[in-house]
């Protein structure tokens, strides 16, 4: 049951994003295809993490991947901006990933140090030879 509540809340927020960054179904696709990789595979990252955090890497690894771009800031204004949202509680989301005891981290260096080792493996599927590999 609770990983059902997961999957449904993961999945609406990822609708929420879809639509406000104009996102086409194959895109959505494979950014859900990584979540759930994300939440069944690599379930160490999620310890003390917030959801949205691992929604919102996926949706931005894999448009990194087919080089769209809105930047990593643009997707946060983005999600600060959704209706359902408190954007101060955005902000400590954000901002405050608390790895352990002593070490608080922000989205960037979350991504950087810890998402993109976790997702690396599985988003290479999606590359072609057209697409820059540069993840």
């Amino acid at each position: 049951m609770f990983f059902k509540e997961v999957i449904h809340y993961c999945g609406t927020e990822l609708m929420l994003f879809s639509k406000d960054l104009k996102l086409n179904n194959d895109l959505s696709e494979k950014i859900w295809k990584l979540v759930e990789y994300i939440l069944s595979h690599q379930t160490k990252i999620l310890i003390n993490v917030h959801l949205d955090i691992i929604v919102i890497c996926s949706i931005y690894i894999v448009l990194k991947v087919y080089n769209i771009k809105p930047t990593f800031k643009d997707i946060i204004l983005i999600y600060q901006n959704i209706p359902s949202h408190n954007a101060k509680r955005c902000e400590e989301i954000v901002l405050n990933i608390q790895l352990n005891k002593t070490t608080i981290i922000d989205i960037t260096k979350f991504y950087n140090d810890i998402f993109l080792n976790a997702a690396r493996n599985f988003v290479v599927q999606f590359q072609t030879n057209e697409v820059n590999p540069s993840i």
